[in-house]
């Protein structure tokens, strides 16, 4: 396995947090940079990118190969969930997956999008040494509602493809000893989206902590505070501070954050404000104690429907 040298930026989370917008924007924020939303997977409703991917990335890879560890981070991504693979090799097949794409890019700098490697940024820096990863996080009231907002086609959903085959979409049926591991089928879209925002989001956090190369940003800090500025300023600072000691130039434009790319901030599913008390339970039940380690949640009617669901609770026990 040949190392590779390129200085490279992985950005990663579960979706819904932006990183559609940077793989389309990062090229024009970092000097001698070419940047990529998911190069290798097909999206039904974009066919004017097909043609550039299929140039760029093995054309299998992006259909039948969807199945295979050799092909598919996502089906790379299930498996080390459930523990069916050993680390080392899995730097092994991420290199092959990637290796060579990065190798043939002509600028300095590779920057990739990629929800799918939310499950390796511990791993990234040992399969591309001069590496450093992004990771976004959500609040789970913003990330689910948008989600739920796709309509049929999102994860869980009656048309997500990924569902219909087994090992090919996180669920807690696979997980060794998950809590909701025997009441998956009873549960409701809802609270699956509920429930894979706080497994992905705790693992890719846990794995991220392992390596001084990568750093979780919160999606609010970087996208919707007044003062984005600063935030987005010391993301773009952290990422193009390669392990080789090279600091590449950046420059950040503000203005470039009023491009909204695939947003469904609106919707026909409510914000958490008008959701039903059983939303409110499920929500809580499963992605609480990630909500405190990243400060959501403080707001005082959150506070008090809380407070509300978890008597209502004890009132029915």
């Amino acid at each position: 396995m040949c190392i590779i040298e390129k200085p490279c930026i992985f950005l990663t989370s579960t979706g819904r947090t932006g990183t559609q917008f940077l793989g389309h924007n990062m090229a024009d924020m970092i000097q001698d940079c070419e940047s990529f939303h998911e190069p290798d997977v097909l999206w039904l409703k974009r066919p004017g990118d097909w043609s550039n991917k299929l140039r760029s990335l093995i054309s299998h890879r992006m259909t039948w190969g969807g199945f295979s560890l050799k092909y598919s981070i996502r089906t790379l991504n299930v498996w080390r969930h459930m523990g069916k693979i050993r680390d080392e090799d899995a730097i092994g097949y991420l290199h092959c997956l990637r290796g060579n794409f990065i190798s043939g890019i002509k600028a300095k700098i590779f920057v990739e999008a990629n929800a799918a490697f939310n499950a390796f940024g511990d791993l990234l820096p040992k399969a591309f040494p001069n590496s450093k990863i992004i990771y976004i996080i959500r609040d789970p009231r913003d990330c689910v509602r948008s989600y739920m907002n796709f309509g049929l086609t999102s994860p869980y959903g009656p048309l997500d493809t990924r569902s219909w085959f087994p090992q090919f979409r996180l669920k807690a049926k696979y997980i060794p000893k998950d809590p909701s591991q025997r009441r998956w089928s009873r549960m409701s879209h809802f609270e699956k989206l509920c429930w894979m925002w706080n497994r992905e989001n705790t693992f890719a956090v846990r794995c991220m902590q392992k390596t001084v190369n990568a750093r979780v940003f919160r999606f609010e800090d970087l996208f919707n505070r007044g003062d984005n500025y600063l935030a987005f300023s010391n993301m773009l600072k952290f990422a193009t501070l390669f392990p080789s000691g090279f600091q590449a130039h950046y420059e950040f434009n503000p203005k470039a954050l009023g491009k909204k790319v695939h947003s469904l901030a609106s919707g026909p599913f409510p914000k958490w404000s008008d959701w039903r008390e059983t939303h409110v339970e499920q929500l809580h039940y499963h992605c609480q104690d990630l909500m405190k380690e990243f400060q959501y949640g403080t707001e005082p009617e959150w506070e008090r429907r809380i407070a509300v669901t978890v008597e209502g609770e004890n009132s029915r026990q």
